[in-house]
């Protein structure tokens, strides 16, 4: 009977300190597309005459990219300059209510296909 209780209280005990490590580690949410809007298609060198866009401004656009070396990215369009395309592919908020973002930078010349929904 012992044992059976040192078991189960050491459950608890043991519950509850990983909740609370648990709840200390900020989520991570990633971006989802809310509407049904067409998105407009961009290939390779098409890309490359997209205009500089972005910077302070945030943005409600989706962004789909895949690279010549097959990753692809998704998420919260940030800017678009002269030779990179960076998005957000997902935010953490801090204990303090901060937003953090994770922001990935993709060169255009990288880039085979993007799909962006403005």
């Amino acid at each position: 009977m012992r044992k059976l209780l040192a078991v189960l209280s050491l459950s608890i005990v043991a519950a509850l300190s990983l909740s609370t490590v648990a709840l200390a580690v900020d989520k991570y949410r990633d971006y989802f597309l809310a509407s049904d809007v067409e998105p407009h298609v961009y290939v390779a060198r098409e890309v490359f005459f997209l205009r500089p866009w972005g910077g302070t401004t945030p943005s409600t656009s989706y962004v789909v990219v895949c690279t010549e070396a097959g990753m692809k990215y998704e998420g919260r369009l940030v800017r678009i300059s002269d030779y990179e395309i960076a998005l957000s592919s997902a935010y953490a908020i801090k204990k303090t209510g901060q937003r953090v973002e994770k922001q990935v930078i993709i060169p255009k010349k990288n880039v085979v296909i993007a799909w962006i929904y403005w």
